[in-house]
């Protein structure tokens, strides 16, 4: 560097020196971040190609800002060093802009909390890239697609990107499909009223024949419940509402989508076949007695 400076005329301590240094530092760190970048890119290129590496993909992005923040307070820490009047300018404008310093810190709570957030939810395991959740307090479901420095990006159902903030969604109540790695069926509830006119018996009987010809839904008994007899689907009466009474099903499906599929196929061959039978879905209905 000193040669570099006599070739080009520039005497050490003037402003073309700082400048050139300030304007080489930037190129320096254009450059490496351009390069971690990079890295990273490549490297969640790799894993995404693995099956079972698929789930670490939406890791990268929080660990390359981390990276990339201790790569800039290095850089930072240097150049100061490299110019005492610039550390010795930065010392005093700390030491004399203690309301700053406050506010400052007040403004950064937020940003501190949601990076404390993400590193608990990166390493207690919640949920983690790849899980299907449902946010109870916002009634919302979809995929993690990333957990980022700041928020947890959530891919709903619809293609919809959701940014929640690490420190709300760390402090929420969330339902993990996922959460067991052995288990990822799940029980879907099938709710029906029918009128109270109908045949109680054929209607179950129906809804559970129907139920049964779906190709998608699990059978979850053991070869001793088979045995004995016990149903592929149960079906409960679960309630004597005003003007119907409530039938529920229980469907397992190997995941969440997969249960929304099985819930509509049931939905339209069951109104089919309880026309075909007779029986009637119960409705609101009023009816006013007029006396002469």
């Amino acid at each position: 560097m000193k040669y570099l400076m006599e070739y080009f005329h520039i005497e050490y301590g003037s402003l073309q020196y700082t400048l050139v240094i300030i304007a080489l530092y930037i190129v320096a760190i254009i450059a490496i971040t351009f390069l971690i970048k990079r890295m990273f890119r490549r490297l969640a290129l790799r894993l995404s190609e693995r099956e079972d590496k698929k789930g670490l993909v939406g890791y990268l992005n929080f660990f390359k800002y981390i990276v990339l923040a201790v790569v800039y307070v290095i850089f930072l820490s240097s150049l100061t060093d490299y110019f005492p009047t610039l550390s010795s300018m930065a010392n005093k404008l700390l030491a004399g802009s203690g309301v700053v310093a406050v506010i400052m810190g007040l403004a950064s709570q937020d940003a501190l909390g949601n990076f404390t957030s993400g590193i608990m939810i990166i390493f207690t395991k919640p949920f983690k890239v790849g899980d299907t959740i449902r946010y109870l307090d916002k009634n919302l479901s979809g995929v993690v697609e990333s957990i980022n420095i700041r928020h947890t990006v959530i891919r709903t159902f619809e293609n919809k990107r959701v940014i929640v903030p690490n420190s709300t969604i760390n402090n929420t109540v969330i339902e993990n499909y996922n959460y067991l790695e052995s288990e990822h069926r799940i029980c879907n509830f099938f709710d029906i009223s029918i009128t109270y006119e109908s045949d109680l018996k054929k209607a179950i009987e129906v809804l559970a024949d129907e139920a049964d010809k779906i190709p998608e839904l699990l059978d979850i008994r053991s070869q001793e419940d088979i045995d004995s007899g016990v149903p592929k689907v149960k079906v409960l009466v679960t309630n004597f509402a005003d003007s119907s009474i409530v039938l529920r099903a229980w469907l397992w499906s190997e995941d969440a989508a997969t249960g929304a599929l099985i819930k509509s196929k049931l939905y339209q061959s069951l109104l089919d076949r309880y026309r075909v039978e007779g029986i009637e879905f119960a409705y609101p209905q009023l009816v006013v007695h007029t006396s002469e």
